[in-house]
């Protein structure tokens, strides 16, 4: 068991740390949405950088164990510039799913997060926080 979790612990932890930005995700896109009234896009947006800000911090010093201070200035530039990408992709799928297909706007966002972190985790690792061999 101990070597399965020693194997897979980046995993893990990039389990864990994406599922609390989520969920932090999830709860500023509702609050935004459904109590203070914003447009959901818009609420999307608000979402979405906490989330990438939150996630980085946790990913960097706890998933991926980068606390090198003269590589931060060069991955948070790569986690920023995959996470505008990322907010361009979201954006326009959370538009398509809602307006186009008629999916309630947090299945919408549940939909494209999933799909995001199975990408993130295989670039995050072997671009932003690759280790050198």
């Amino acid at each position: 068991m101990q070597r399965i979790l020693k194997k897979y612990n980046k995993l893990l932890k990039f389990l864990i740390t994406g599922g609390t930005a989520a969920l932090i995700s999830f709860s500023i896109l509702y609050i935004f949405t459904d109590i203070l009234g914003f447009w959901y896009l818009i609420s999307s947006v608000i979402a979405f950088m906490v989330a990438v800000i939150f996630n980085f911090i946790i990913q960097k010093y706890w998933a991926f164990q980068g606390n090198q201070s003269r590589k931060s200035s060069r991955q948070l530039f790569l986690f920023i510039f995959i996470s505008l990408i990322n907010l361009a992709l979201n954006s326009l799928g959370m538009y398509f799913l809602v307006e186009k297909i008629g999916l309630w706007y947090m299945l919408a966002q549940f939909f494209l997060t999933g799909g995001q972190a199975i990408v993130n985790y295989f670039v995050y690792k072997s671009v932003v926080f690759k280790e050198k061999i």
